[in-house]
């Protein structure tokens, strides 16, 4: 199993959460969330760790604080 190239640190996940539009406290919960995974998503490791945070982006975009962020998820 091919291990993630290299682990983001929490600025960095905040940096990219930033300039898609949303605030720290999306990039915390995405960060944590990944750490308690230890970015492992259904038995292997994160590859592309943006990526996985843009699809956790677009998975929550219906919730009531993603509602109102245009972000182009096809």
């Amino acid at each position: 199993m091919e291990k993630i190239k290299t682990k983001p640190g929490l600025t960095d996940v905040v940096f990219y959460f930033f300039k898609m539009g949303l605030g720290i406290q999306h990039a915390e919960a995405f960060f944590y969330y990944q750490e308690q995974k230890k970015w492992d998503v259904r038995g292997r490791t994160v590859r592309n760790w943006k990526s996985l945070a843009f699809n956790w982006v677009c998975s929550f975009r219906k919730a009531k604080p993603l509602r109102n962020i245009s972000i182009l998820c096809d």
